[in-house]
């Protein structure tokens, strides 16, 4: 009688694991959620209306580079370049905030239009220049 009872709960237990796996499983979820999402960027803008004012004594050449400074977030600084005609770009830097550098050279300079970009520079390494300015000689 046990066997006989072992016998039919086995292949009562087959059956049912044929059974089982022969049906697809079927299940629904559904969720949803609602999140807003937003990415801003910054802008970095060039300094606008840069002035070069150049002028001269018996033994120098004074120039001014006057500017209005970007409204990009975290300004760190500008970067001022001065080039000569057939010599190599002069860079100096301003730091934030700052709208005025002046520099003087030697009166030779004084022979040679000299032209000048102001550039934005950011704490997170962003650039951008101004438009070429041209200050003519003494």
């Amino acid at each position: 009688m046990t066997a006989l009872r072992r016998t039919a709960v086995l292949i009562g237990l087959i059956a049912a694991v044929l059974v089982g796996t022969s049906i697809p499983a079927s299940a629904t979820f559904t969720a949803s959620e609602a999140v807003a999402t937003s990415v801003t960027t910054a802008t970095v803008t060039a300094p606008t209306n840069v002035v070069l004012d150049v002028r001269c004594d018996s033994w120098n050449l004074y120039a001014t580079i006057r500017w209005t400074g970007s409204n990009a977030p975290k300004v760190s600084g500008y970067r001022i370049a001065a080039t000569v005609p057939g010599m190599p770009t002069m860079e100096f830097t301003a730091a934030a905030g700052a709208s005025r550098y002046d520099h003087s050279m030697g009166r030779a300079w004084a022979a040679y239009p000299i032209s000048v970009t102001v550039t934005t520079l950011t704490a997170y390494g962003w650039t951008k220049t101004s438009a070429v300015v041209t200050g003519t000689s003494c």
